[in-house]
């Protein structure tokens, strides 16, 4: 019997267009340990706890929130141009909108207000992907961790002026 089963399952397989292989990644990505958001003072956190976030850049003002996505409780650590989320004590997400704050990915800063011309340089197959979705340019990067791909990203946003709105790097929650 067990062996008839495994036969239709290979017949089903092989007479479908179904395929087990994995998509092509369409875009650059970045090891997470080279990630930082950094200040005009030179202070930078690496994605971590919200006493690491604290004491990189001062006393955010925190707001508790319902999380409907995760259940349970989210934290939101604000600094003006920076919002960090936290799910329960968890690193969950971070928002760069103006340039008070960068984001610095192997070394190299990137912030709001710049041009996207440069990630097409130092991102390529990232730049060529862009979409334009919502009023809004996006340009995604994927997130390695021990050079494994992660579900996590780094999205840049920008203007019909190709200019860089919002810097959004977090987990992908859906």
């Amino acid at each position: 019997m067990i062996h008839h089963l495994f036969i239709l399952t290979v017949l089903l397989f092989n007479t479908t267009n179904i395929s087990f292989s994995l998509p092509l990644q369409e875009w650059n990505d970045i090891e997470y340990k080279n990630i930082r958001v950094t200040n005009a003072k030179n202070s930078f956190y690496s994605l971590g706890s919200a006493e690491e976030l604290q004491k990189a850049f001062g006393k955010a003002s925190i707001e508790k929130v319902e999380d409907e996505v995760q259940g349970g409780h989210g934290y939101e650590y604000k600094y003006e141009g920076l919002e960090v989320y936290f799910h329960e004590k968890k690193f969950d997400c971070v928002t760069i909108s103006n340039a008070k704050f960068q984001v610095l990915l192997n070394g190299k800063a990137y912030k709001t207000g710049e041009g996207i011309s440069r990630l097409k340089k130092d991102f390529p197959e990232s730049f060529k992907e862009k979409k334009w979705e919502y009023d809004q340019g996006m340009i995604r990067l994927g997130i390695t961790y021990k050079k494994v791909l992660t579900d996590a990203f780094i999205i840049f946003s920008y203007n019909n002026k190709g200019l860089i709105t919002e810097i959004w790097i977090g987990n992908n929650n859906s």
